[in-house]
């Protein structure tokens, strides 16, 4: 993105050719974290794969609105989208990118829970990861259990103490009994 944004300064690259550009770009970066996860945990090389595909599906449903998006942004800039000033291309290239992500991200994340399914068949649990899963489940199993009891014996003291508040204002009000 960062080069992206200096050829537009430089007047090298106009609008038009931005959008694609812009969408390559973010796709491509994932290559940095596909590269990185090689050698690391399998939850680094799941993670690199799930912005990978995150990105790709952002960048292949928005291509279709390339113009109509570029119109909105460049209207969100106060900007003639058919500019050819190079800090007009600049901004229209900066604040589609943020705008971008910031859409998709947004719209993205009630759906999370989604992908995980997808990410977990492309890379699957190892025998080890599955029984640490089990190991850490029965651990919240448990502390739920514990807590459930101690919310339990808590409210018995504090019904018990409920009660013996109650008797005691009985009494102050009917000190003949």
């Amino acid at each position: 993105m960062a080069i992206l944004l200096q050829l537009t300064g430089q007047g090298l690259l106009g609008m038009k050719s931005c959008f694609g550009l812009m969408l390559g770009a973010n796709v491509g970066t994932c290559v940095t974290g596909l590269l990185a996860s090689i050698g690391r945990s399998r939850e680094a090389l799941r993670l690199a794969m799930a912005l990978l595909l995150f990105r790709l599906t952002s960048s292949l449903v928005l291509l279709p609105f390339g113009g109509p998006f570029s119109k909105l942004v460049a209207r969100a800039c106060q900007l003639d989208d058919t500019s050819t000033r190079p800090s007009d291309v600049t901004l229209m290239l900066a604040s589609s990118h943020t705008l971008f992500n910031l859409i998709f991200a947004l719209g993205a994340l009630p759906f999370c829970h989604l992908g995980v399914p997808i990410i977990r068949g492309l890379i699957p649990l190892t025998p080890e990861e599955i029984a640490h899963m089990d190991k850490k489940q029965a651990e919240l199993d448990l502390k739920a259990k514990l807590a459930a009891k101690a919310a339990a014996k808590k409210a018995k003291e504090d019904q018990h103490l409920a009660e013996r508040l109650r008797l005691r204002d009985i009494k102050l009000k009917n000190p003949g009994l």
